[in-house]
């Protein structure tokens, strides 16, 4: 016996050093025994003292967990043939206990399923299970009716087993300390016994956890620990569905501390738990081709200056010739949330630089080129960015007596970056991420002078923008699991505009200060729904829509210019805006123009 006792603790020796050596990196990393998932912390080699008397000389395996527990007959609660391991933990962790108070009490056997009890579960072993489910998979006695979230604190000691099946016909024992009559679940997933906590070798005068340490008490549910019934809907929604969905993470991963966060604020008002899923959607991403359309719609606005100040008021102006220019010019924005989006802020400014060309009294054509630096950020949550645009352009104008047709065609490149921080209990991270966007742009305007007196004019005109973004795919750094992988999207805007522009040409010395107002109607009659599919770094499978704050579909087109002539050319200021109920747009220019 003395033999066989040394050989058996050497070979416990050499088992337990082959495990720590693959998976244990230091204390605080999460360690597998045979595939068994065990929590960060130290393994207990050699005898384990059972709370209250007594001890065994180790534990490996289900057998040894079993005579532990001092169970001799069916029902067992592990599989003897499979791993276990004791662990002494490292670091805070998590689990869920199933009870069924009114079940026990159907068996006779009230008092006997409450929510303090030893007999626990990781969280991603059930998530998402029914309780028919949950009763079979973990072969509990009764159908688990509540669930409670225990946390475990640094230093209690676990056994951790393969749930064995209780498939026997055994007869009930009656009282608070029985059970009812078998069969009662497959088994199968790992699953835990507090023993308590202790700092002595072999867990020796274990205590048992506080009752504190049960929290968020409350009913199954159809699915366990389901999100979706408490996120509501919008981005919380979504990102809650995802999760509820997904192939679940390896317990105690780093995406596996996300859920049990979560988890922590999945209990009564559901407003802790919407904020927390809503700092993890990504909205800026949604939000960011708006921002890349308005820089395309400033660019396409300059470019409709140069065949504005090339016209009199009745067609283009004597001469011809090579005419450069140059502006600045910038603008911003905000675009109102409500319900499950937030706004959105920005605003930029930049300057283009071109020259065009008078063929003859009735056509010129131009070249432009661009830059923009922009910066924007969500409002009422954490999310701001910049936005380096790069835009080049040709325009073109056409007056034939009172009539006149301008025309542009441009392609800005966007290189943008953002950051957003992720701040929930128990969660406290930064993200960035990088990417780029390419924009494509469009514009023609038509309109009809009437002369009003010697120096006004009014001219009804229809024009037409359309913008295409095509964002590409990124990922982002730095938060961990729940940095985002964000999808390629494309994001249009078709925005057609019915006004009327007023001029009136002021006498200043010896030349005319050109005033024009312009108002008008403007619809949009692309797709204004801002939004990108989303994902978790730490959830390959799983994927979710992100709504951005929408472009408004029908508003006030306004705008104001003044021309002054100056030889040897001309300076120039423009307004303009589109205002509706829920987004203000802004931009103004102002430049010289000089012509040879």
């Amino acid at each position: 016996m003395n033999i066989f006792h040394h050989v058996q603790r050497r070979c416990l020796l050499l088992y337990f050093s082959i495990i720590l050596t693959a998976g244990l990196a230091g204390s605080a990393a999460a360690q597998s025994v045979d595939g068994l998932p065990a929590p960060p912390g130290q393994i207990i080699v050699g005898p384990v003292f059972i709370r209250g008397d007594g001890s065994v000389p180790s534990i490996i395996n289900g057998a040894q967990a079993n005579a532990y527990l001092g169970q001799t007959h069916e029902p067992f609660s592990f599989l003897d043939s499979a791993p276990a391991v004791v662990v002494r933990t490292s670091t805070p962790t998590q689990y869920v206990r199933f009870y069924s108070p009114e079940g026990a009490k159907a068996t006779g056997n009230a008092g006997a399923s409450t929510a303090l009890g030893s007999f626990l579960a990781g969280s991603n072993t059930v998530r998402g299970l029914t309780p028919a489910q949950i009763k079979d998979a973990l072969a509990l006695p009764w159908l688990p009716e509540d669930v409670t979230i225990v946390t475990i604190p640094a230093g209690t000691c676990i056994l951790v087993g393969t749930g064995g099946p209780v498939l026997g016909h055994f007869p009930g024992v009656p009282g608070r300390s029985g059970y009812p009559a078998g069969p009662w679940g497959k088994g199968g997933p790992a699953q835990e016994y507090l023993i308590g906590t202790s700092a002595n070798p072999g867990c020796e005068g274990a205590q048992r956890l506080s009752p504190s340490d049960y929290v968020n008490q409350q009913p199954v549910g159809a699915y366990a620990l389901a999100y979706t019934p408490r996120a509501g809907g919008g981005n919380a929604g979504a990102v809650a569905n995802a999760l509820d969905h997904a192939m679940l993470p390896p317990l105690f991963s780093d995406m596996d501390s996300i859920y049990n966060a979560l988890d922590l604020l999945n209990v009564g008002d559901p407003t802790p738990l919407r904020l927390a899923l809503t700092q993890l959607d990504g909205e800026i991403y949604a939000d960011a081709p708006s921002v890349a359309i308005n820089v395309g719609q400033m660019f396409l606005d300059v470019l409709h200056d140069q065949t504005h100040l090339a016209r009199s008021l009745t067609g283009l102006n004597n001469g011809s010739g090579l005419r450069p220019w140059m502006s600045s010019f910038g603008g911003g924005g905000a675009l109102f949330g409500g319900n499950d989006v937030h706004g959105l802020g920005y605003g930029g400014g930049g300057g283009a630089v071109g020259v065009d060309y008078v063929f003859n009294p009735s056509l010129q054509a131009g070249v432009a080129a661009a830059y923009v630096r922009s910066a924007f950020n969500t409002s009422g949550i954490s999310g701001s960015g910049s936005l380096d645009s790069f835009a080049l352009g040709t325009y073109a104008g056409y007056a034939a007596g009172n009539i006149y047709i301008d025309g542009a065609l441009g392609y800005s490149y966007n290189s943008a970056a953002a950051n957003r921080t992720i701040a929930f209990p128990g969660v406290s991270r930064e993200a960035f991420a990088n990417w780029a966007a390419s924009a494509f742009l469009s514009r023609v305007e038509a309109g009809y002078h009437f002369a009003l007196v010697d120096r006004a004019t009014i001219t009804p005109f229809a024009s037409m923008q359309g913008i295409v973004v095509g964002q590409d795919g990124f990922g982002e750094s730095g938060a961990g699991a729940i940095s985002l992988r964000v999808n390629a999207a494309t994001t249009a805007s078709a925005l057609g505009v019915l006004g009327t522009e007023f001029a009136y040409d002021i006498p200043v010395n010896s030349v005319a200060l050109n005033v024009a107002a312009r108002v008008g109607w403007a619809h949009d009659y692309a797709d204004t729904h801002r939004g990108v599919v989303a994902g978790f770094q730490g959830l390959s499978d799983a994927s979710f829509a992100v709504a951005g704050v929408n472009a408004p579909r029908d508003a006030a087109a306004v705008g104001l210019r003044l021309t002054l002539p100056w030889q040897p050319g001309d300076l120039f200021i423009r307004y303009d805006g589109i205002l509706a109920s829920k987004a203000s747009i802004n931009s103004a220019t102002a430049g010289l123009r000089v012509s040879f």
